[in-house]
Parts: C-alpha cells; structure tokens; sequence
C-alpha cells in the first residue's frame, strides 16, 4: 500500500515509506556524491527553493531526500513539500525554511568545518603505530586494509548472514604491529575488469593469533579454515553499502584501495582510511558507541548520555548493546537457550550456527527509547529465540511485574517466571 500523509497519496501502491534507517543511507549517499549528483540521480536535477532537512551541520534537499528515502523510490512530484516536513517530523528530524544557500554536501561552496573535522577526530585507533625499523616497507600506521578474494572466499554470502564479527587472516609480517583497536577496511579485489569495492568498516578486537576459522561455509576450500595467524574483526558500519574504489582519487594515498599487492594485510593512511569510512557511514559518535559498548562502565556512560540522545542514535546504541560482548555474555550465560522456551517446559534452542553456537537473540525488555535507568544494563536483557522475540514486539507478550531479579512475563495468557541474568 501507499505512504499517506495528511490524506494524501505521497506514492505509488507497494511503496514503502521513509524510515530511519533508509533516511541514513540516502543521507550517506548524498554525503558521497554530492548534491547535484543525488538531485540528478533522484530528482530530475531539481533542488529545493526552500525547506531543507538540516541533520549534523548538513543540509539536505528535503524533497530529493523523502522521495529517494521510499522503498522503491518515487518521484517528488508525487507529494507536497509539506508532506515531506511532516514526515521528517514524524521521525524527529528537523526540516527548516528560509535557507538561501544550503551547504555541508560535497560540491557547495559553503561547507561545514568545526563538526565533521570533531567526528573525524575522534575516527582514530585506540594505540599509537608500534615503532618500526626504517628500512620496513609496510609501515603501520593503526589503520589496515583487509584483502578479500572473491574466488576464495564468498564477501556477499557472509554479508548475507548479519554477522557482526569474523576471523580475518593477517600477513606473517604484520603479526608483531597490528594491535586491538586498530582499525581497517574490507576491501574486495577487482573482478572481471571492475574496480574493487569497500564493504566494510572494521575494529580490530584482538592481536593476531594461530587460530582455526569454525565457519568454513564462505570459503571455496573448506581446508582453509585450517588453523592460521587470523584476527578477530568487529564490523562497525552498516554492511548494507557497497564503495567503489573508483570513486576515490588516484593519488598516492589511495594506492592500496586502487591496485593492491599479493598480501593478505596491508597498513593504509589516515588520508585513505578516513574519506572511505565516512562513506560506509561511520562517525566518531558511533566508533565510540562501539568501544563503550564492550564494557559494562561504557554501558552506564551510553545510559547517561541517553536523555539528549536522538532517536537513531538510541536505535543504533541498543543494537551495540545486544551485538556485543554484554549481550553475547548474557545469552553465553543461558547457552543460547530462549528463557520463554525453557520457562514453558521446551528445549529452548533455535538453531545450531555453523561454527557450534547456537543461535538466540538478546531483547531489551524495558525499550531502550523510553529511557529509563537501567535500560541499556544487561539486567534489562533476556535471552529470546527469534519467534518469541517477535512475539515479545508484536505479538501478546506483557511484562506484569518487574522485579530487581526477576520478571513476571504473560505471553499467551499464561503467566512466567523469567530469571533476570547476572554477569
């Protein structure tokens, strides 16, 4: 069915409306190209005579953007300006009038300065490069660039999966300088004459170590998984963009992302890393997001900062919180096993994932947008399967009582004791 705003039909049947998270990624887009580039691509070339969408120090032509934000896009003749200010207020954006010349996009002659050079400043590893000898070719610098080939191992089949970590092999003589806390890119080697692309932003979490890689699915030679200096990688952008190295300049800096060497690892710049990451998305706020989210005193800081926090950013800070090691640790605590499951006298697993785990999903009871005290603690986490975390969204699932360790849950008129979970 059509979007409709204010009894109006802003799009055509199937359409589906504008959310946050396809706003971010249009938003991302026009970040990449440029303003005239996206008006041509989603709106004839036609900007905005007035109201504009202003989001970080940057103004965006708020017809091209709720038009392009659509699933599938629609045209902006399709709907009023004012269609488009509702809805952006709808989702607590701010859209604003009176502005003569918008700027912050690439291509404006006015852009932004204090703002995004903050967020870059804070896009940085957590350790200084370890000192080298001179004579070293591949110089660390914290930041790194991870081969992926295709013909051996499958990028958009894992992709496909969700997942948020992955085991990544390193070069031998990378071994002694890459650190936790530096950071990478994943970068897929040219194909069939096409330029290679960027699908990912990632922290490196551990130093390299001989380890054997449990999910061999994705390779094209199962024996690969064979034990091996590898990593441990945490995604820290969305992984639903793909970046082509073409659109980066051939300069010196960018030599690595354009023509690789026959290496696994390799150290890139800052000059390199920083355009790109921002491409896939990834700010200072949200890098920070991710390390706060691995400890349980970063977790009290989120849940400090949460009063002022917009509503993507409590989205994006409550999936960290159930990606990451404190979500991970409250369903390693139930063995993967849905608390409603063995609360009703079943065996609780979903499924078995490929490298042994089994699979569960960790749910915020007390919605992280409401915020509450507590909210973003692991005391606030329960270990669900996918159905009755559905069910606990959408379905008949009350929380009756909420005690300090437990909680009294009715889902389908029956009522349950469900054990609050220390770590």
């Amino acid at each position: 069915m059509g979007s409709i705003l204010h009894g109006k039909k802003v799009s055509a049947p199937m359409t589906k409306p504008p959310t946050l998270r396809t706003i971010e990624q249009r938003m991302r887009e026009a970040r990449r190209i440029g303003r005239q580039a996206f008006l041509v691509r989603h709106a004839n070339g036609r900007g905005s005579d007035n109201w504009y969408l202003d989001h970080e120090g940057v103004q965006y032509d708020i017809k091209a953007l709720w038009a392009s934000a659509h699933r599938p896009p629609v045209a902006p003749a399709s709907f009023q300006t004012y269609d488009a200010v509702a809805g952006f207020k709808a989702l607590d954006f701010e859209p604003v009038s009176g502005i003569a010349e918008p700027h912050g996009l690439p291509g404006d002659r006015v852009t932004p300065a204090r703002r995004p050079q903050k967020r870059d400043d804070a896009i940085r590893p957590l350790l200084d490069p370890i000192p080298v000898p001179v004579k070293k070719h591949f110089k660390p610098t914290g930041y790194w660039l991870f081969l992926v080939n295709p013909a051996r191992w499958d990028p958009e089949g894992w992709r496909a999966t969700g997942e948020r970590e992955l085991l990544y092999l390193v070069s031998k003589d990378d071994k002694r300088f890459m650190q936790p806390g530096d950071l990478g890119l994943l970068r897929v080697n040219r194909q069939k004459g096409a330029p290679a692309t960027l699908i990912a932003a990632v922290e490196i979490l551990s130093a390299p170590t001989q380890l054997a890689e449990p999910d061999t699915r994705f390779f094209t030679n199962h024996s690969e998984g064979a034990p091996a200096l590898r990593v441990r990688l945490a995604v820290i952008t969305p992984t639903d963009l793909t970046i082509s190295a073409a659109d980066f300049p051939d300069d010196p800096a960018f030599r690595y992302i354009h023509d690789a060497v026959p290496r696994t690892t390799i150290p890139i710049d800052r000059e390199a890393f920083l355009p790109i990451a921002r491409a896939l998305g990834l700010t200072g706020d949200m890098l920070a997001e991710h390390r706060a989210g691995r400890t349980t005193r970063g977790v009290q800081q989120l849940e400090a900062d949460a009063a002022s926090a917009t509503p993507t950013r409590k989205e994006r800070v409550s999936k960290v919180i159930e990606r990451g090691p404190i979500g991970q640790a409250v369903k390693a605590a139930h063995k993967g096993r849905c608390q409603i499951c063995v609360a009703i006298g079943q065996h609780g697993k979903a499924f078995v994932k490929p490298n042994g785990d089994t699979y569960a999903e960790a749910h915020h009871v007390i919605p992280v947008s409401t915020l509450a005290a507590g909210t973003l603690s692991h005391l606030n986490i329960m270990v669900l399967c996918p159905n009755h975390h559905r069910q606990a969204h959408y379905g008949h699932f009350q929380i009756v009582n909420d005690h300090a360790d437990h909680w009294i849950v009715e889902v389908d008129r029956q009522r349950l004791h469900i054990d609050k979970t220390r770590i």
